[in-house]
């Protein structure tokens, strides 16, 4: 036997594809459990069944529910930054960009239960500590990439600020809108349309036409 080769931990895989894979497995039967029960009313015991694992290795790869909670922040956040990448990142300019991604949020909420999901976390963040705190950081490196794209489309002249406005300023406004077009797509009252009019409207008053 080579003397590297890996040594098997019991109930461990050796393999990290395959510990990586199975960790996904959890996590979404959890996302699963937590949308059906809410945080509290979910045990590890549903968790484990809803993953077909057993508790004990459940705790192999989550010690707690609150670990499930700030793993859920954590590969939220990771979707979001691609989301805005990947729209940001095309050749129709930072406008045209703005307008698609606000459409697409207020169709993406009619997935409602990624939106009821969503709406458990900040209600956990409100109890706990924890999650807050995960939470908060999350929100803050996605209000940085939004703000990194203004900037961005500024230096190329696409846009320009208004007096008094930063790049900070806008992305914050961009944000905000964010959350509640996702919310109003969700329960039904903003259309995909009328949310990327509504946005372009309201960056007029951030916005100055570009030289």
């Amino acid at each position: 036997m080579a003397q590297n080769a890996p040594r098997r931990g019991p109930g461990r895989p050796v393999d990290p594809r395959a510990r990586a894979a199975r960790r996904t497995h959890i996590l979404a039967s959890a996302r699963r459990c937590f949308l059906a029960r809410g945080f509290h009313a979910a045990s590890t015991a549903d968790i484990s069944r809803e993953a077909g694992v057993s508790v004990a290795n459940l705790y192999q790869y989550f010690p707690s529910k609150e670990e499930l909670v700030l793993a859920m922040v954590e590969e939220d956040l990771t979707g979001d930054l691609a989301f805005f990448a990947h729209l940001f990142g095309g050749a129709d300019g930072f406008l045209a960009s703005v307008e698609a991604a606000f459409a697409a949020l207020a169709e993406a909420g009619r997935a409602r239960d990624e939106l009821g999901l969503r709406a458990e976390i900040f209600a956990e963040a409100l109890r706990n500590p924890r999650v807050h705190e995960a939470l908060a950081r999350s929100q803050e490196k996605l209000l940085t990439a939004l703000a990194e794209r203004v900037a961005a489309a500024v230096a190329r002249g696409e846009i320009a600020l208004a007096d008094g406005v930063a790049a900070r300023d806008v992305a914050a406004l961009l944000f905000t809108l964010a959350d509640g077009v996702y919310s109003a797509g969700g329960l039904d009252i903003l259309d995909g349309a009328r949310a990327a009019r509504c946005t372009r409207l309201l960056l007029a008053r951030a916005l100055t036409p570009a030289a």
